[in-house]
């Protein structure tokens, strides 16, 4: 029995495959297309004499129209600020670092130029309510501190010490809150990591990934370790729809395609 559907009142911002359905078995008869909010139609035929170098970032998209909540993430860090102090009440402190136009998942490193030591380090939220996945100080020798956890303002189903375990979709935060160290000797800051709270959906360093396009089946154009917060692939056939696998990890995937400047596209979600 052959089973043919008749789409009526296509959607937009959807991606559509046609295809026979015979014997539970599905053949599509065409390339995917993809109608846009202004009702455009695009079918994604790959060129394969023609091929593109691509850096990707993500292996799924970050937000989608109905539900942008998770820019938030990002967003509400910004203004936030790392400071130092020899008091436990932080009089007087040092501020060593204010975070602005921060718009990505990935860990970020800020070198401190302050050689003063402090005895007390902390990230203060200066106000906002936010939330942290990672947060680790190092010296001037590159050695991570440790120390007493010291918090103000943490909300109490957020993990006992998010923000300063190594899991990245743990984290601590909450309504103008302060989260840091009490070292047991005062230090030099040489640098400190930090992490938005995230969906670990980034590219990460030393994970295994395989990148395919669609040509009426799923080709494999090869599987790297990641050496960088970025993928590069070489070998990418003009106009493909891709979708990229963790084989390390992880089970949220989605299909994508690569703009005229080589940027990813997530089909049905927001593009920042």
């Amino acid at each position: 029995m052959v089973k043919l559907l008749v789409l009526k009142g296509r959607g937009t911002n959807v991606l559509y495959l046609a295809a026979i359905i015979h014997e539970n078995q599905i053949t599509p008869i065409n390339y995917p297309f993809f109608i846009d909010k202004d009702k455009n139609t695009h079918f994604f035929k790959p060129i394969k004499n023609e091929q593109d170098s691509v850096l990707i970032t993500r292996k799924t998209g970050f937000t989608v129209p109905r539900k942008r909540n998770k820019m938030n993430w990002l967003k509400s860090l910004n203004t936030g600020f790392f400071e130092g102090s020899n008091n436990s009440n932080f009089k007087n402190s040092t501020k060593l670092h204010e975070i602005s136009n921060l718009l990505s998942t990935q860990i970020n490193k800020i070198d401190i130029d302050i050689k003063r030591k402090f005895k007390y380090i902390r990230f203060n939220a200066n106000g906002k309510e936010s939330f942290l996945a990672k947060l680790t100080f190092y010296d001037k020798d590159n050695i991570k501190l440790e120390g007493k956890v010291i918090k103000e303002n943490t909300i109490s189903y957020i993990w006992e010490n998010g923000a300063y375990d190594e899991n990245p979709l743990s984290f601590s935060g909450g309504k103008d809150f302060t989260f840091g160290l009490k070292l047991n000797t005062p230090k030099s800051i040489g640098f400190i990591e930090f992490q938005a709270r995230n969906d670990d959906n980034h590219i990460n360093i030393g994970e295994n990934y395989e990148l395919f396009y669609w040509d009426k089946t799923w080709n494999s154009l090869g599987m790297k370790i990641a050496k960088d917060t970025l993928l590069s692939y070489n070998n990418v056939p003009k106009n493909s729809l891709l979708w990229l696998r963790n084989l390390t990890k992880g089970k949220e995937e989605h299909v994508f395609t690569v703009d005229k400047d080589g940027n990813q596209k997530w089909l049905g979600f927001d593009n920042y």
